[in-house]
């Protein structure tokens, strides 16, 4: 159990994401599947969106956890939340179009679900790698358990590995399947 139980939960002011971006650069793209330009601005953009809506979920909660409770903040943060969620699936259908249109149309069908790049695409994963890199952060801020943090570096690292392997395969069958997503309602 965390030491700190007692104490309130600090949120990050900011965050750095260059030690990440550059690992992603260096060490998977450059030696997997050379598009890192390609997609370097909007990888940046879904790494400051996912701050943003850590950002406005820590406020709601904090705000939650009030006694006198003010709806209004609630209201307002959860909807910067959904904003900025509208903006992170926008930023990953964008990274995996960009991929797509480097390799052009489909010629060969996925043979299993991890062949699939539309549900297993390299917008998700590399999500969910800014995702545990921000969660590391926000261990580390707080001085939490490093079990927290070694459990989050394990999740980045797994994702990294299975993510090198679709940018093997993309190289090899030389085409990224992509289906524009829909969306049910606009912000």
């Amino acid at each position: 159990m965390n030491k700190k139980t007692n104490m309130k939960e600090k949120t990050l002011i900011s965050i750095d994401f260059t030690d990440l971006l550059d690992d992603l650069k260096e060490n998977v793209f450059n030696n997997h599947l050379n598009i890192y330009d390609s997609i370097e601005d909007d990888l940046i953009t879904l790494c400051d969106n996912n701050f943003t809506c850590y950002k406005a979920n820590m406020s709601v909660i904090k705000h939650r956890k009030r006694e006198d409770v003010d709806h209004k903040a609630i209201s307002y943060f959860e909807n910067v939340a959904r904003t900025v969620g509208e903006s992170r699936v926008n930023c990953k259908a964008k990274i995996n179009k960009t991929i797509h249109n480097l390799f052009g149309e489909v010629t060969d069908n996925a043979e299993g679900w991890t062949s699939d790049d539309i549900v297993y695409s390299v917008g998700e994963m590399l999500d969910r790698i800014g995702i545990e890199f921000l969660k590391q952060k926000h261990f580390v801020h707080n001085e939490d358990d490093t079990r927290k943090s070694e459990i989050s570096k394990d999740w980045e690292n797994r994702v990294k590995k299975y993510l090198k392997q679709k940018l093997e395969e993309i190289t090899t069958k030389q085409f990224y399947e992509v289906v524009e997503e829909t969306r049910t309602y606009k912000v």
